[in-house]
């Protein structure tokens, strides 16, 4: 038997009721929070139905307003139903249509795979299949669920959260009843670790920690920027470049440091290695490039940070630098010790090891058991092949004067060797750039004179008439000053000698320079006129020097103490406390000349005299 909503007989109204109660704590007038169809709704007001219209006013579906007001105290019942039909009529079995709305007062049960069906083309459907439920959109537009409450919430009864959507606020997600996704004003938040399993991340803004420790973001187009304590430290540019504190790398990779340094640096790259503790262990970059057309590269080269020792706990490192032959492997070619020494071909800082090396303090030294240890070329012009400063000032130099001459020179003069291709084999005085430089140097001085000259010859004064004037006799003056230097002939020994030797000191034959120079003043003459006679003035120090061990490395030579005399030629370069010394000397060539010469003329002068006596 079929079953009905209302009477099978004629058609005839029937409804469908909602009832809400009123509470009345003031005085008012207004009822609202309601839903119903103007004309279908009874009003009571303490159990006394009001005239529509006369006792209250219902119009716009959702408030009424009543003509009297309600008390505190006062009970208002407001019931709204709807009516339809008895075509309105639906078959249990046949199904039907209703032309206007239906209320539940429970529910409405719908069974596995029953749907409840919205739309005219049936668009939305709700329905469980016995495993699963669905909320199912096959229409064309998109499935909207809005709200004008606080917003959407998605829980798993009321114990756990899974989803919640904010009016006017964030988005959240959550795993576990634990939020780990939402949205924000400047964008999303994340807790915990997001994972990128394939694809590709692209920026349109940041991603950064929640306390502004670390960030990403985009600066510009193509630009991709690293930042830790609300600074960028790193940043890729649209060429590709990579800079490390610097937002404008000129290279591939440019790396810029202000901060705290490691070791005394900064802007640095570190590479380790971790290998057990060992000398020449560890961290190094490796050099390469392509060395077929075909593309296939290998190692050209590498640098590496070297223990220096296999010592725990001593950090003397030392930076090596290699090179590879064709068929071979990286080899080191240099390195600079911990001590700052350059060492080529070698990896000790020694004068006996094969190799070079460039001391930090003391100069280089070269060692090679044949063969030249060193070259200086000058390739074409004449000039200095190495020269010689002090204090940035050139003091002196070693040079080439053509193919024949090597000149060794001061600051005003030199020395300079002659190849017997030039025709002549001999040493003598020169330029600066190696040039003649005659008659205008000695050998030593007052303060600084040789010993002993050997020579298989005797010395060769030039004594050319055409290289004269005021040729002349000695005077009757002069001839007195030489007949008292005839008188002064001494033996006598050196105390330096002395000193040295003791008893074996040799006895010389001379003069004195102080009596040679009181015999010209006792005849009124000014011995300075005179070439025979020198003196000269200078000024020096002493200063004691301590002896010096050698090192292990042989870089300092052992040397025993001793003092060191410096001269200084005026008394405005002597430093204060300097001592003032004097030196006469005679030069006996001249002195002999000048004896001799009145020897001569005494000689003359004695056989006129007899000639005479002769005649008589």
């Amino acid at each position: 038997m079929a079953g009905y909503i209302g009477s099978k007989a004629s058609v005839v109204s029937s409804g469908a009721e909602r009832k809400k109660t009123f509470a009345i704590t003031t005085t008012t007038t207004a009822l609202t929070g309601l839903v119903y169809t103007p004309t279908k709704v009874h009003v009571f007001h303490n159990g006394v139905r009001l005239v529509d219209g006369t006792d209250f006013t219902a119009t716009n579906s959702t408030s009424i307003t009543l003509t009297v007001a309600a008390e505190s105290g006062d009970q208002v019942v407001v019931v709204s139903y709807a009516t339809f039909q008895t075509s309105d009529t639906v078959s249990a079995s046949a199904g039907g249509t209703f032309a206007g709305n239906v209320a539940f007062g429970a529910n409405a049960t719908f069974g596995d795979n029953d749907k409840a069906v919205f739309g005219a083309g049936s668009d939305l459907q709700i329905y469980h299949d016995g495993s699963h439920s669905y909320i199912s959109d096959l229409g064309t537009g998109p499935l909207r669920i809005t709200t004008d409450g606080t917003g959407i919430l998605l829980n798993k009864g009321t114990s756990e959260s899974m989803g919640r959507f904010l009016i006017d606020g964030a988005v959240e997600l959550f795993h576990n009843n634990v939020k780990k996704i939402e949205t924000t004003a400047t964008g999303i938040n994340v807790a915990g670790q997001a994972t990128l399993t394939s694809g590709q991340l692209n920026f349109a803004g940041s991603i950064s920690d929640p306390n502004g420790a670390a960030y990403i973001w985009r600066p510009a187009d193509n630009t991709l920027a690293f930042g830790t304590a609300n600074e960028e430290r790193m940043r890729i540019t649209a060429a590709g470049n990579v800079g490390i504190g610097t937002a404008v790398p000129e290279t591939t990779l440019e790396i810029k440091s202000t901060g705290t340094s490691i070791a005394g640096l900064k802007g640095h790259i570190l590479v380790s290695d971790e290998t057990a503790v060992a000398a020449n262990v560890g961290g190094g970059v490796l050099l390469e490039g392509n060395y077929t057309t075909a593309g296939d590269d290998a190692v050209f080269g590498a640098i590496k940070g070297l223990k220096e020792n296999g010592t725990s706990g001593n950090y003397a490192g030392a930076l090596a630098f290699y090179s590879r032959p064709h068929g071979g492997l990286a080899t080191e070619r240099m390195r600079i010790d911990s001590s700052g020494h350059l060492l080529v071909g070698k990896t000790s800082a020694n004068n006996t090891d094969v190799g070079t090396t460039i001391y930090s303090t003391l100069g280089f030294s070269s060692t090679r058991s044949g063969g030249v240890v060193g070259i200086l070329n000058r390739t074409t012009n004449d000039g200095d092949i190495m020269q010689f400063r002090k204090s940035g000032t050139a003091v002196g130099s070693i040079g080439n004067f053509s193919t024949t001459v090597v000149y060794l020179a001061g600051n005003a003069n030199g020395l300079k060797i002659v190849a017997p291709a030039a025709g002549v084999d001999a040493f003598g005085p020169s330029t600066t750039t190696g040039g003649n430089r005659d008659n205008t140097m000695d050998i030593g001085w007052s303060s600084n004179r040789f010993d002993d000259i050997f020579a298989t010859n005797g010395t060769i004064q030039t004594s050319d008439r055409n290289e004269k004037q005021d040729v002349a006799a000695l005077t009757a003056t002069e001839m007195l000053v030489a007949a008292r230097i005839s008188g002064l002939f001494k033996t006598f020994r050196w105390i330096d000698s002395v000193a040295d030797k003791g008893d074996n000191a040799r006895t010389h034959t001379g003069v004195i320079a102080q009596d040679v120079q009181s015999a010209f003043i006792a005849e009124g003459l000014d011995s300075g006129d005179y070439a025979l006679f020198t003196s000269a003035t200078w000024w020096e120090t002493q200063t004691d020097v301590a002896a010096v061990e050698a090192d292990e490395d042989n870089e300092i030579e052992a040397a025993d103490a001793y003092t060191r005399t410096d001269t200084f030629d005026t008394l405005d370069e002597a430093p204060d406390g300097a001592t003032e010394r004097t030196r006469m000397g005679i030069r006996y060539p001249e002195l002999l000349a000048f004896v001799g010469s009145y020897n001569e003329q005494r000689f003359a002068s004695i056989e006129t005299r007899l000639a005479a006596l002769a005649g008589n």
